[in-house]
């Protein structure tokens, strides 16, 4: 209790063995926090974990994982992993789509724009 309490034991960070993920490789990391036996009124100690795996190929997060006994579970999972172009249509202009000039009033209301 007090200045006379023990200090938390600090994270444990250990890298997981890499593998596929979705089709991917990933490199995996997990940390493990431990909270002593009566610190937040609980009987047991609490471990939580935090759980990342990374892909260097696309440069982020394949899956993550967070167990809190406290508050359950989460989980990310990046799913659908498509690589290569996207396809052009996602780029065209919408239908109806139309340049405006600089001076033209946009809704009605004529546009103050800086040259």
């Amino acid at each position: 209790e007090g200045d006379a309490a023990q200090p938390m034991p600090g994270p444990k960070k250990e890298r997981l063995e890499t593998q596929q993920i979705e089709g991917v490789m990933a490199e995996g990391t997990r940390i493990t926090v431990t909270i002593p036996a009566g610190e937040f009124d609980n009987e047991q100690p609490l471990e939580i974990t935090h759980e990342q795996w990374y892909s260097a190929e696309l440069q982020m997060v394949v899956l993550l994982k967070h167990n809190d006994p406290r508050f359950g579970e989460t989980t990310f999972r990046l799913t659908n992993i498509t690589r290569g172009d996207p396809t052009p249509d996602l780029f065209a202009e919408p239908q109806g789509y139309r340049t405006v000039d600089r001076h033209e009033p946009v809704f009605g209301r004529p546009v103050m724009r800086r040259p």
